[in-house]
């Protein structure tokens, strides 16, 4: 209920040629859940968010386990609607895509029944004897006599006569008749109509035109007629198009279409609908774009679509857009994202997004951007992150973010490393962290430093 689709399937009809090939799935396929403190194989996680402890089962549903859960910001992916343990696509507040009132099922014959249409051909009709049709008549209308009339006549249509037609009757439309079609007669159409156009057609769809098509229509476009649609005619487009947009039919933008948005329109975006936007029309968004995207709605980027972000647009970024994303879309962030990153932003990261940053990326991680993170945050720092920082950088922790370290990223820990800690780093330790410092580590420490850890 309220909007939420179940495997890309929408609630409110099918749509034809807009089936999704999967459900919302925020930040893509991860290969193995936030598990710090518990077993890794070679660096690969298994099992679910588990501060502290070994989990057998996988991901948790909600549910938050005791022994040894860090409490305070930044311990775990809070999405942007509320709470929870691992990542729970949110729905409501600019998140979950609501396919406006109606849905795909919001065609009404007109009251009176149905009229006969005149005798003989379509292609026999003329504009003026069109401009005379009934809505009971145009109810009459069947895809072939569509597909028959010619466009001058179709040029007669108005607003009420387009709202009369069924949606069945504009399978038989084409390019020429649509851009025959008088702007003012497309505020007539609804989602269940503008559904069943053939994306041949869309290519004859103006910019003119489609500036008059009420925003609830949007919801019937599929991915095969966004693909068809010029990218002169996306610059009609404004917030209340974009946001009554099925996310399906995202799938079919490319990047000329994407560049062609206006940045207002992308105010309108919600999570649902940019997942299922392609690497390459993410990679066409621009700085003035990304600007104007609403934080909740980076809780739909994937790690493919972070992948192909420029540097500049990192530079946009604040810590509530930081803190709303997928934490699986972190692992396609690269080393020239991460040192683009403003400093400020990282204070909205959290544990199990940390968790997921590749070595590289975490390696290009300034000292300031370091010292930014919420303690909490460094709960997700895994042993290969921790081989990649550098001693200056870990030097410049606080006891506090020591104190959240997972024992397993100590295991990781260099001699460099650990001979930059200070005394007091290293007596803010736990137990379980010390006993994990590698041997080697803990052999070419100064004399104040073991005394500091315990050891002779």
């Amino acid at each position: 209920s309220g909007g939420q689709q179940q495997g890309g399937q929408q609630s409110g009809g099918q749509q034809s040629g807009g089936q999704q090939s999967g459900g919302f799935n925020p930040g893509g396929q991860q290969s193995g859940g936030f598990n710090p403190g518990g077993q890794q194989s070679g660096g690969q996680q298994s099992g679910g968010f588990n501060p502290g402890g070994q989990q057998s089962g996988g991901q948790q549903s909600g549910g938050q386990q005791s022994g040894g859960v860090t409490s305070g910001p930044g311990v775990y992916y809070v999405p942007p609607s509320g709470g929870g343990v691992g990542y729970v696509p949110p729905s409501g507040g600019g998140v979950g895509y609501v396919p406006p009132s109606g849905g795909l099922l919001d065609y009404k014959p007109p009251s009176g029944g149905v009229e006969a249409l005149p005798t003989g051909p379509a292609n026999s009709f003329q504009p003026s004897q069109v401009a005379g049709f009934t809505q009971n008549q145009m109810a009459a209308f069947k895809p072939d006599q569509m597909a028959q009339m010619t466009p001058n006549a179709v040029g007669a249509f108005s607003a009420q006569q387009i709202q009369a037609l069924p949606p069945s009757a504009m399978a038989g439309m084409n390019a020429d008749q649509m851009k025959a079609l008088p702007p003012s007669a497309m505020a007539g159409m609804g989602a269940q109509q503008f559904g069943q156009l053939p994306p041949s057609a869309m290519a004859g769809m103006g910019a003119q035109q489609f500036g008059q098509l009420p925003p609830a229509a949007f919801a019937g476009m599929t991915q095969q007629q966004m693909g068809q649609l010029a990218a002169t005619t996306m610059k009609a487009f404004d917030a209340k198009g974009i946001g009554a947009m099925a996310p399906a039919a995202f799938a079919g933008m490319n990047a000329d279409q994407m560049k062609a948005l206006p940045p207002s329109a992308m105010s309108g975006m919600v999570a649902e609908q940019l997942n299922q936007l392609t690497p390459a029309a993410f990679k066409a968004m621009g700085t003035q774009q990304f600007q104007q995207l609403p934080p909740a709605a980076f809780a739909g980027m994937t790690q493919q679509q972070m992948g192909q972000m420029p540097p500049t647009a990192m530079k946009t970024f604040d810590s509530k857009d930081l803190g709303a994303m997928a934490p699986a879309a972190f692992a396609g962030m690269n080393a020239n994202q991460m040192k683009a990153l403003p400093p400020s932003a990282m204070s909205g990261m959290v544990a199990e997004q940390l968790n997921q940053l590749t070595p590289a990326a975490f390696k290009a991680m300034g000292t300031q951007q370091l010292q930014q993170l919420p303690p909490a945050a460094f709960a997700g720092m895994t042993q290969q992150q921790m081989g990649q920082m550098p001693p200056t950088a870990i030097k410049g922790l606080s006891a506090a973010s020591l104190g959240e370290l997972p024992a397993t990223a100590l295991a990781g820990l260099t001699t460099a490393q650990g001979k930059g800690l200070s005394a007091t780093q290293l007596g803010a330790f736990k137990p379980e962290q010390k006993a994990a410092i590698p041997d080697s580590v803990k052999n070419a420490l100064s004399a104040a430093q073991k005394a500091a850890l315990g050891i002779g």
